[in-house]
Order: structure tokens, then sequence, then C-alpha cells
């Protein structure tokens, strides 16, 4: 039987050293309230609208099937929070593939599981592909913390 033990993302607890790749989006404080990753953690990432971010790079096999972290809408209710995952191709082709959108409202929730996809460039399982996962609010704010990758095990 596998059961899945996520793996925190480069960076997913968005410190203040964090590898980030910002446009218009910061760390701000304030942690999702279950402080998954650790307790002394203060920091979350502010989405306003109009950013965008992406993860530092991470290798994913066919073994990484799927992502999920933290988030709560700081903004218009009817906001959404796009989630991609970018990757390049077997012949070096960049591409960004949307995964979902997140819905919520005030209140820290965890994600419900958004397939990684490009974990299916690799066809056996021990190779890997390098990918980033990028986070765009949608008509609002939002803020994400605690980013974690699912990889299978028996």
């Amino acid at each position: 039987m596998h059961g899945a033990e996520y793996v925190l993302a480069p960076e997913g607890t968005v410190g203040a050293n964090a590898r980030w790749r910002l446009a218009g989006a910061a760390p701000v404080a304030g942690n999702e309230p279950f402080y998954v990753h650790a307790p002394g953690e203060r920091t979350s990432l502010s989405l306003p609208p109009g950013s965008s971010n992406a993860t530092a790079s991470m290798c994913v096999g066919i073994e990484h099937p799927t992502l999920r972290f933290f988030a709560r809408n700081t903004g218009s209710p009817l906001a959404t929070l796009a989630v991609s995952v970018r990757f390049q191709d077997l012949l070096g082709l960049r591409h960004t593939l949307p995964t979902g959108a997140v819905l919520g409202d005030r209140d820290w929730a965890p994600t419900l599981p958004f397939p990684v996809i490009a974990n299916l460039l690799p066809l056996f399982p021990g190779e890997k592909t390098p990918v980033q996962f990028v986070f765009t609010p949608v008509g609002g704010a939002w803020q994400i913390d605690d980013v974690y990758v699912d990889p299978y095990r028996k």
C-alpha cells in the first residue's frame, strides 16, 4: 500500500532568505495557524493584485504527483489564485501549464492537491525533471504558506 508523505518545496516556508522569484509579491507577518512546518514561523507570502511568484526549482519525477499548500483570500471574495507549473520539455523548450485554481475565504486552509503534471515527463522511477510552481492572484489578493510536494512511498 502506498501512502503520501509531503516534502517541503524549496523555500516553501517563505522565510527572510527565500529564493522565490517575486514579481510584486512579498513576505509579510502572519503564518498559517496550524504551524505545519515549524511552531516558530511567523511569515507567509502576500500576493497583491497584479503580482506573481514562482518557487525556486526542484526536481520531480513520477513519484511526485501533487502539490499542496496553505492559502487565504485577503481581497475580493470572488478572487481566485491560479497555480501553474513551469518546466522544460525533452527538447529544451520551456512551458508553463495551469494546474488549477484556489477558491477560498479569509481563513487559512490547506488547498486540495494540485497535479504537478510535469512529473510525468520522466517515464521511469528515479528520473527527474526540474520544475517551478507559479502562484498568481486573479481578481484579488492572497497569502500562501508552507508549499509541499507529495512523493509516494512504500
